[in-house]
């Protein structure tokens, strides 16, 4: 982490600050060069932490969640030189809210400058909700989550969300992460306001190599530079792998800590994508566990409705009451109306391709 140091090269005018805008944010800042030919002897960045308290000197401990490199300041003066630039921006997975602190740091990690803002900045993220668990079968595994929501505004409609468990050398406590990747599921895209109840992922199973690690499940948003960690769980007990043959049966559901359960609300329709299939690989052997009989599957869900709703007549309570369709994607239908086709759904926000092949049978003009 970087740290201040006693002699300054150069630092932060008066004027500086950010600006964020979705999955990007503008920094701007005067940077003053007290010690020339020292800060032409650097690389150096400016970058934004997320802390959960106000910055005072010393180490910096947070989340980095931008930075734009600067490279040597050669050439800049005593006279504040104004710098503005535009970067990706990657809030703390699992949200909440937190102080903001721009840095201007030198290579190897010296803080010649820094400032903290007053005002907290809240993030809100799509998030896991309730229980959290695995079941390793061979080369197949179940994972079970029992909600996933978007806090957002209504109209904030996710990027693909996708479920993805790692195998990490240590527990994971959010930012940059290098491990092995076991199972993944794309999920689809979440209105916001809502929250999705999904069955278990039956997904298959890719083991780490041998060794011991850290099993942690991930939430991830596509945005314009990739998937971006917006939620996560770690699990308690550490996995270990050998070379020993593989224990026979199946592994009993591991679960995480509980968190305190939601509301259940109306469910938008992400479309389960299971991971490509893996090569064979062993299963988890987990000592000191007695093998348990296979759990009892779920019952089939109740069938839908068979007679076609009217999306010019019927009323958002009634849309909604179709499975895969939203509240608040059903009030967007009634706010749109009148369609002369069922294809004109396809204009409404939140009813992808996808959703409208499957909610078609159920709908009428």
């Amino acid at each position: 982490m970087p740290s201040t140091v006693t002699i300054l090269a150069a630092g932060l005018g008066t004027n500086h600050g950010y600006t964020i805008d979705g999955d990007s944010v503008h920094l701007h800042a005067d940077l003053v060069v007290y010690d020339a030919t020292a800060a032409a002897t650097h690389d150096w960045s400016l970058q934004l932490w997320a802390c959960d308290e106000a910055f005072s000197g010393g180490t910096i401990s947070g989340h980095l969640i931008a930075e734009i490199g600067i490279g040597s300041l050669a050439g800049f003066t005593g006279t504040p030189s104004p710098l503005h630039a535009t970067t990706a921006f990657h809030p703390p997975a699992g949200g909440g809210s937190f102080t903001l602190v721009l840095l201007l740091v030198a290579s190897p990690g010296e803080i010649h400058g820094y400032a903290s803002y007053p005002r907290p900045e809240t993030f809100l993220l799509p998030c896991l909700r309730g229980h959290v668990g695995y079941k390793i079968d061979g080369r197949r595994i179940t994972l079970e989550v029992a909600a996933i929501e978007n806090p957002r505004d209504a109209a904030n409609l996710t990027g693909t969300l996708a479920l993805e468990l790692w195998a990490l050398a240590a527990p994971y406590s959010g930012g940059p992460f290098n491990g092995a990747p076991l199972a993944a599921a794309v999920l689809g895209t979440l209105a916001g306001q809502s929250e999705w109840n999904p069955p278990p992922l039956d997904l298959a199973f890719k083991a780490p190599p041998d060794g011991t690690w850290h099993f942690c499940l991930m939430l991830r948003e596509w945005t314009g530079t990739g998937y971006t960690t917006r939620d996560f769980t770690t699990f308690a007990e550490p996995v270990v792998y050998t070379a020993e043959p593989p224990a026979v049966g199946e592994s009993p559901l591991t679960q995480a800590p509980f968190t305190a359960e939601t509301t259940t609300k109306s469910s938008p329709d992400p479309i389960s994508a299971p991971a490509a299939s893996a090569p064979p690989s062993k299963p988890a052997r987990r000592s000191n566990t007695p093998k348990k009989k296979p759990p009892t599957k779920a019952a089939p869900a109740a069938a839908e409705t068979a007679a076609p709703i009217s999306i010019n007549k019927a009323t958002a309570a009634e849309l909604s009451a179709i499975k895969g369709l939203s509240k608040p994607v059903a009030s967007a239908i009634v706010a749109a109306r009148p369609f002369k086709t069922l294809d004109a759904l396809l204009e409404v926000k939140g009813l992808g391709p996808k959703l409208h092949a499957k909610l078609k049978p159920f709908l009428k003009l």
